[in-house]
C-alpha cells in the first residue's frame, strides 16, 4: 500500500513540509520492525489476552476526525521543542566540521546531527521534536534533496516554496536574492511563519541549489524570530562552507 501510495503521488514535499511521513519511508520502517518480530509458542489464547480485551471493550469509542479539535504539534519524550525545554543553548563560536561521502559542512560545536527522516538536521540539544509521525525542529539547519517537475533554477524554486505555502498556511514571504550554493548558482529565499511546535512566529531561509541531473538541493534554516538576528550569522556561515561531491 505505502509502495503504491508513493508511485502515484508525484512531486512530494520533504518531509519537514508535509503533514504525514513519506509513504517509502513508512514502508522501509515496517520492514525493519517486522524483521525484528518473533512469535513463540503457538497458544491461540490466554486468560491476559481475554483481560486485555474486557478492558479494550469497555472503552469508549474514538472521537471522529470531526470531532477532534486541531492542537498545536506536542514533542514527545527525548526530542524537544523550545518551548517545552526552556531556552536552547547559544551557538557555539566553535565550529565542527562533518565530513560525508557527498557533503562537507561546519557547523557550530554544541550542534548534534539527525536522520531521522532521511535527510541531515543540524540542531542544538533540544530543538528537534517529534509531531505528526516526522520530525521538526525550532533552531538549526536541515539538508535535502527533492525532485521537481520544473527544469530550471527559479521554477524549481518556486515550486517548492509554493509546496511549503500549502503546509504552512502562515507562511509570508519576505524576499528571495541570488546566491551560491557550493559554488553553483542559487536562490535564498527569506519567509516568516508560525512554529508550529512553539505557536510563536519564526523566521525561515530556504536556499536551493540544482544537481547535474536537475534535482533541486534545499538547505532550510529556522530560528525564532526574537533569535534570528544571531542565527542568520550562523545560517550563513553554514551555507558558505558546504562542500559537494557529486
Amino acid at each position: 500500500m505505502f509502495r503504491t501510495l508513493e508511485a502515484q503521488g508525484g512531486s512530494r514535499a520533504p518531509e519537514w513540509m508535509s503533514t504525514h511521513p513519506n509513504p517509502g519511508n513508512r514502508y522501509e520502517s515496517i520492514t525493519r520492525e517486522a524483521q525484528l518480530l518473533r512469535v513463540n509458542g503457538g497458544r491461540r489464547s490466554s486468560p491476559e489476552f481475554a483481560s486485555v480485551q474486557a478492558r479494550l471493550r469497555s472503552l469508549p469509542a474514538a472521537p471522529s476526525a470531526q470531532q477532534r479539535r486541531p492542537v498545536a504539534t506536542r514533542p514527545t519524550t527525548g526530542t524537544t521543542s523550545g518551548r517545552a525545554r526552556g531556552v536552547i543553548e547559544r551557538p557555539s563560536p566553535q565550529y565542527r566540521a562533518v565530513q560525508g561521502d557527498e557533503i562537507r559542512l561546519a557547523i557550530p560545536s554544541n550542534w548534534e546531527q539527525d536522520t531521522t527522516d532521511g535527510h541531515l538536521t543540524f540542531a542544538p540539544v533540544g530543538a528537534v521534536y517529534q509531531g505528526n509521525g516526522a520530525s521538526a525542529f525550532t533552531h538549526g539547519v536541515q539538508i535535502g534533496t527533492i525532485n521537481t517537475r520544473a527544469r530550471d533554477l527559479d521554477s524549481a524554486t518556486e515550486e517548492l516554496v509554493q509546496l511549503y505555502g500549502r503546509s504552512n498556511p502562515d507562511a509570508r514571504r519576505a524576499g528571495t536574492r541570488r546566491d551560491t550554493l557550493s559554488g553553483r548558482p542559487a536562490l535564498t529565499t527569506r519567509l516568516t511563519n508560525i512554529s508550529p511546535a512553539t505557536g510563536e512566529r519564526e523566521m525561515v531561509t530556504l536556499s536551493t541549489a540544482q544537481l547535474r541531473d536537475a534535482t533541486l538541493l534545499y538547505v532550510i534554516a529556522a530560528a525564532p524570530q526574537a533569535e534570528s538576528r544571531e542565527y542568520e550569522q550562523v545560517f550563513s556561515r553554514i551555507r558558505s562552507s558546504l562542500v559537494l561531491n557529486e
